[in-house]
């Protein structure tokens, strides 16, 4: 992480006070129930013992630490900045300096995207969003929404859900790494976390334990795939005008200038590496799509 900071780097200072004993199944258990409670984080989410501790209450807000390796933050950072391209909700990070057990290290953290007064789910939730190949998921929504216009913006969000993270090779949208928001407006998609595990196929192989088969031509999560290999895919996209309008959006889109926002916005400096590792992987993704033939 330090190789990010620079002298204008002005991170939140916070102090982290004792660990949940994970080991100590009551402890663990009431321990989760009162950040489910607090935060509208479903219990099962909070209750998994390798991320409890990751929770921190700061002023009576909680929020939620990303302790990863350099390539790992700089693709939260940036996964931040392309979802806000895209035009999707998504949480927001900031650097801290960590001060826990007389130690002092830099971390990013992001506050808490749920609220007690909503219902969050995951996709596995709804029956509507399993079991899919392609894009069908997109003909099945209608039961899970009260109106036409409450329809139409779950498949728009689902459309840039999809778009988004295959223009960055997103490589763990498993079912615990997006959730959907129930309210009184109906359900919509939550707003997106998680995008450390972006860039993968052109990231080099010290900075990844890669798993799963996502390839530039391919992306998959739990509801679907976009394979630029498949026919049947490829009409779709080409078909759907929300997906033209997306598709365009990664033609257009300017990584030198997404980077620039994130280092602007956290006051960085983005290493020269990293940045070769998303351009090229921009370059890639451009070229893709050119060749095929899914742009009308």
């Amino acid at each position: 992480m330090e190789r990010f900071i620079t002298s204008e780097t002005n991170p939140r200072i916070v102090k982290k006070v004792g660990h949940i004993d994970v080991s100590n199944n009551e402890e663990l258990q009431e321990n989760a129930e009162i950040i489910s409670k607090e935060t509208g984080v479903p219990f099962g989410q909070v209750y998994a013992s390798r991320y409890i501790n990751q929770w921190i209450k700061i002023e009576n807000e909680w929020y939620y630490r990303k302790v990863k390796r350099p390539f790992y933050v700089a693709n939260e950072l940036l996964g931040e900045v392309i979802s806000q391209y895209f035009g999707l909700d998504t949480v927001h990070y900031q650097i801290i300096r960590l001060l826990e057990d007389n130690c002092e290290i830099y971390e990013i953290m992001s506050k808490n995207i749920c609220n007690p007064n909503a219902i969050f789910k995951k996709p596995s939730d709804f029956r509507d969003f399993q079991y899919y190949h392609e894009l069908e998921v997109l003909d099945n929504l209608h039961s899970l929404c009260k109106s036409e216009s409450e329809h139409q913006l779950l498949l728009s969000d689902i459309k840039k859900l999809f778009i988004r993270d295959f223009y960055v090779s997103q490589n763990d949208r498993n079912e615990y790494n997006f959730m959907f928001r129930i309210d009184e407006d109906g359900i919509r998609l939550a707003p997106l976390f998680d995008y450390e595990r972006s860039f993968n196929p052109t990231a080099p192989k010290e900075y990844f334990n890669p798993y799963g088969s996502t390839t530039p031509k391919k992306y998959y999560n739990f509801m679907g795939s976009i394979d630029m290999d498949n026919e049947k895919t490829i009409c779709r996209l080409r078909d759907d005008e929300e997906f033209q309008r997306l598709l365009y959006l990664i033609m257009y889109a300017k990584m030198k200038l997404l980077i620039q926002c994130v280092e602007d916005n956290h006051r960085i400096i983005m290493p020269s590496d990293y940045k070769e590792i998303y351009l090229n992987h921009d370059k890639e993704m451009k070229k893709i799509i050119r060749e095929s033939n899914v742009l009308r």
